[in-house]
């Protein structure tokens, strides 16, 4: 396992997840027990470091989503994250550019998805037709959901001004998840800017 304050340091895009979410997103990964990894949303590539070292570790795979005109993650850190981690880290990432809203993951026993992908039309494809297809026992893990005392410590750029449950978001999924969630009686878990349930 590579250091994370080194990697996130190559990454250089702590607002998008601070190294406190670095180590509990991998925490979760690892404890997920899952065959697969996946991610919607990888921007500069925070969280795709973050899994693809809990893939190292489980010995699976990272399939990861982004729809970003501008491949960030590949035209700007992994030319600098290459010189750390070497040409054979990427075996265990695939790394694909596309809509979520188009979007189903390839079979698998138990899946870990992170969800960074933000838009109403999103969440709907995500909440209706992606996670009813994932394998029983999967985990997922929501980011930019905060607690008041995580959203009063960091504020963002956008504000919080989508609210279910106590819990705040800048982006507006956050009731559509949290309706979803409640519907279906699902247990959830909410720390360090990010809500966890299971499947």
């Amino acid at each position: 396992m590579h250091d994370f304050s080194t990697l996130a340091a190559v990454v250089d895009s702590p607002i998008d997840l601070s190294l406190q979410q670095w180590h509990r997103l991998y925490e979760r990964a690892l404890a997920s027990r899952a065959d697969l990894l996946l991610e919607l949303g990888r921007g500069y590539g925070n969280s795709t470091v973050v899994l693809t070292e809990a893939a190292h570790r489980l010995g699976i795979r990272v399939v990861s989503l982004d729809a970003d005109d501008e491949p960030r993650f590949e035209g700007v850190t992994w030319p600098k994250l290459r010189k750390v981690v070497g040409d054979d880290w990427r075996r265990r990432l695939a790394a694909y550019r596309g809509d979520a809203r188009e979007f189903m993951p390839p079979p698998c026993e138990r899946c870990f998805m992170f969800w960074d992908v933000h838009g109403v039309d999103v969440a709907r494809h995500v909440l209706d037709r992606l996670i009813p297809g994932l394998p029983a026992g999967s985990t997922v893990v929501v980011h930019d959901v905060n607690s008041a005392d995580e959203a009063a410590a960091q504020p963002h750029p956008d504000g919080y001004g989508f609210r279910w449950n106590g819990l705040l978001s800048p982006f507006p999924e956050l009731p559509l998840i949290g309706a979803w969630l409640a519907e279906r009686g699902l247990l959830w878990e909410q720390d360090t800017g990010m809500l966890a349930f299971r499947v």
